[in-house]
């Protein structure tokens, strides 16, 4: 049992990076947290639409003007939220 526990902990210390040419809908079922943050934030509404199913993160974002230095802080951003989302709630 012990083992089992330590290796569930390293998964929780693990960062995850986000893959550019994940898929839009791939990166919202497996990351829901990120709808919000593609939405409001980089107002990237198509994470409803049927297009998303076939088009990845880093191609997505270019069509809506995403690229370069921006496009590296929206992966940032994401990557912070996912990784904040998976940690362990920690009560006073």
């Amino acid at each position: 049992m012990a083992k089992n526990n330590k290796v569930e902990k390293k998964k929780l210390l693990e960062k995850i990076k986000i893959d550019p040419n994940i898929g839009i809908t791939t990166l919202v079922d497996k990351y829901p947290v990120v709808v919000d943050i593609l939405q409001n934030d980089y107002e990237f509404h198509c994470v409803n639409c049927m297009f998303s199913e076939f088009d990845t993160l880093e191609n997505g974002a270019l069509l809506h003007g995403i690229e370069g230095e921006d496009f590296t802080d929206l992966l940032e951003h994401l990557e912070e939220a996912i990784n904040a989302d998976k940690e362990p709630q920690k009560f006073a």
